[in-house]
């Protein structure tokens, strides 16, 4: 049995699907695109009419969106600035590189972080640049300190000590160990420059779109699951007018092994966003992607419960147990089963010495 599709996505995927809104089903959906850190995009839905009380509570989200915007492009200016010292170029990755490279959808989304990704062979450098300009490393024991530099796609966190912004930088966009063997060179073959900003770059459109797939079909945590989906929807609601668009995506997936996860963007993206996604594009990519009609339904009820936003109204007494195998298959995704079983073992022998 599939959970109901929430207010939330329905608001998201049209301005139509709400013109018969209770009062009560108003304030039930602010509270989910809250949960869901979405208030801001859903105050920039072109409603017809949206009653008094939501329209107070979507002009404060705007304004703590434009908010957030601003001191984003500061953080990304103040990066700019460390990394020029030594000439390091960066690719912004996520949330700053929609904002700064002009996309609508960029400015009404809510940011807790700045990614970056860095050459490999620059990464020991720009870690010492950022802790000599006031960032640190957040608070991590021994172990997990060695498990980020050995077996991840990034450094263990940063935070400044002043701004308390906190900033990830990678050297690639997937952990060394993962199933998906990306050759994170073809990436930086196709990085575009920002203009006005010495060194600094962003993404092709379609491998922006390919990382936001992979990054959340490949990962265990799901808090901001529906935002990822509704950036990728908005992604290729504004990229898929280009010329071969689909052609390009596809061709793409396969050189950069990403197939499958960018299968399961455009098939929830079209379940809980109404995507509108070619049936030929789909099927493809489902064929590519080796997905069969029982894999498919187990990823089904794994998936339509785990992207939802994690609040009471949509969730069922199945889905703490959907979540908890979506954490053990992104681990299972990330490192083969002779350093995963260790790491689990070793994760939760610490958790129950800490409690």
């Amino acid at each position: 049995m599939a959970i109901k599709r929430p207010l939330l996505t329905q608001a998201l995927a049209s301005a139509d699907n709400v013109v018969q809104w209770s009062n009560q089903q108003w304030s039930l959906l602010i509270r989910q695109a809250r949960r869901a850190n979405l208030l801001s995009r859903v105050a920039c839905q072109p409603f017809e009419k949206v009653p008094e009380k939501a329209q107070q509570h979507f002009i404060n989200a705007k304004t703590v969106a434009d908010a957030n915007a601003r001191a984003v492009r500061l953080e990304v200016a103040e990066i700019q600035r460390v990394l020029s010292e030594e000439d390091i170029p960066f690719v912004l990755l996520k949330g700053a590189a929609y904002l700064v490279a002009g996309f609508d959808f960029g400015q009404s989304r809510v940011y807790s972080d700045v990614d970056i990704l860095v050459e490999k062979s620059t990464l020991n450098l720009a870690e010492k640049l950022f802790i000599q300009n006031g960032w640190m490393t957040t608070k991590l024991n021994a172990y997990d300190q060695k498990y980020y530099r050995e077996w991840m796609h990034e450094l263990p966190p940063l935070r400044h000590m002043k701004r308390h912004s906190s900033l990830d930088v990678h050297h690639t966009i997937v952990p060394p160990t993962s199933v998906y063997e990306l050759k994170i060179d073809m990436l930086w073959e196709h990085c575009v420059p920002v203009e006005g900003l010495s060194n600094v770059f962003v993404l092709s459109r379609t491998d922006m779109l390919l990382h936001s797939a992979v990054h959340l079909f490949s990962d265990g945590d799901f808090e901001n699951g529906i935002r990822d989906l509704s950036d990728i929807a908005c992604m290729v609601n504004e990229f898929f007018s280009a010329e071969n668009f689909w052609v390009d995506l596809e061709q793409r997936a396969v050189e950069l092994g990403l197939i499958e996860p960018m299968f399961y963007a455009l098939r929830y993206a079209q379940y809980f966003l109404e995507l509108d996604v070619p049936k030929d594009v789909l099927n493809r990519f489902q064929k590519r992607a080796g997905c069969g009609r029982i894999k498919l339904s187990v990823m089904d009820w794994l998936f339509k419960r785990g992207l939802l936003p994690n609040h009471e109204s949509c969730t069922d007494v199945f889905s703490s147990t959907a979540m908890l195998i979506l954490f053990v298959r992104s681990h299972y995704l990330r490192m083969p089963l002779t350093l995963l079983v260790p790491h689990l073992i070793r994760k939760a022998l610490h958790k129950e010495e800490a409690a």
